[in-house]
């Protein structure tokens, strides 16, 4: 009996949770990409910074990647970060816009 009534429920709430609006406008206002062989042990290590503007307010993402070990074996690591961008205003902090 409670089958019958879990079921129309469930699919009520699968529809709210996934019937938003997930649409931003996006926009990298500044980026820093830096490639190196140099560092020993790790092979073709990348390291990004992407200033962004997401719906009018500044982030900061970063992107890091390196890989150990011999060609077509080894780990693997990625780190992405995403922070936003805050500046002191009255001495309270406040979610800094774009310009």
């Amino acid at each position: 009996m409670i089958r019958n009534y879990l079921t129309p429920i469930a699919i009520l709430a699968f529809v709210f949770l996934f019937s938003g609006n997930a649409f931003a406008e996006i926009k990298v206002m500044d980026e820093f990409i830096y490639n190196s062989k140099l560092i020993k042990g790790v092979r073709n290590p990348q390291f990004s910074i992407h200033t962004m503007c997401i719906d009018g307010y500044k982030f900061v993402t970063t992107y890091e990647k390196a890989k150990s070990g011999k060609m077509g074996m080894g780990i693997a690591s990625v780190s992405v970060n995403t922070i936003q961008f805050m500046i002191a205003e009255n001495g309270k902090m406040i979610p800094a816009k774009c310009d």
